[in-house]
């Protein structure tokens, strides 16, 4: 069998970009919907990027070890600066919150366990929380998947949070949050204006989701007297051309990737 010739910058290139499109970040239901915590866009970036790399055999004694160079490859970052990782990783160690589990126990979890990185080499070796494993692990029902590739270029830490928290109700066209609980789910409850809330948080994040992901995604919001209580999304998945043109924005973005560089 005849295989047309490929330089090798091409051949990688194109590996690159179909690792890219096809990792995917397997989370339960319940670490996506019942958790509180906040993290910036890099740590929430660097911490789907870790999940992704997360094998069903893998236990919390086992050491994964990536390359931080790789990891700045993969996101087509120019700045591969080692100590932004490292405050990243740091923040995703110290990093807990209570979950309510499937018994009624409340369980505190956090993500990393140990976390060891060597300069000299660019390695990062890590273990994670034995009690986070099971949300992340052999999930055969009520889990979240999504691809990697469509929170790689958004600017906003809220903007992936809610695209995976209404991916977590795919195949349901709606649902309602009390927008208390919503800025809990979030921890942004400094927002104590609702226009703030809305301009910094909901609509940067709506706008997001729906230019550069699968989903498009639409809002009605309900008052209790003067004050705006609740809201309803409306969820709905991207035709195969509005897709593709999601594709190719983030494409185009991350050929730009500089921008996003902080």
């Amino acid at each position: 069998m005849h295989i047309p010739s490929c330089p090798k910058a091409i051949f990688d290139a194109s590996k690159k970009q179909e690792h890219q499109y096809n990792a995917l970040v397997i989370k339960s239901n319940i670490a996506v919907r019942k958790a509180r915590y906040s993290l910036t866009r890099n740590q929430q970036v660097l911490l789907n990027y870790l999940i992704s790399e997360l094998k069903e055999t893998d236990t919390h004694e086992t050491v994964k070890t990536f390359d931080i160079k790789t990891f700045y490859d993969f996101m087509e970052k120019g700045d591969k600066d080692y100590d932004k990782v490292r405050r990243d990783l740091k923040a995703l160690s110290d990093k807990s919150w209570w979950i309510k589990d499937k018994n009624g126990d409340d369980v505190l979890l956090r993500f990393l366990n140990t976390v060891h990185t060597n300069k000299y080499s660019g390695k990062v070796q890590i273990k994670f929380h034995e009690d986070m494993l099971p949300y992340l692990q052999h999930l055969k029902r009520e889990f979240t998947e999504y691809k990697i590739w469509y929170t790689m270029t958004m600017h906003s830490e809220y903007s992936i949070r809610l695209y995976e928290l209404l991916k977590s109700a795919e195949g349901n066209q709606t649902w309602y949050f009390e927008i208390d609980y919503l800025k809990q789910l979030f921890m942004c409850e400094n927002y104590k204006r609702f226009n703030d809330f809305k301009k910094r948080v909901l609509e940067p994040a709506v706008e997001e989701i729906n230019t550069k992901t699968d989903i498009n995604v639409s809002y009605e919001l309900f008052k209790s007297g003067r004050a705006y209580t609740g809201i309803e999304f409306y969820i709905t998945a991207k035709n195969a051309d509005d897709k593709l043109a999601a594709d190719k924005l983030i494409r185009a973005e991350l050929d730009g990737q500089m921008s996003l560089i902080e």
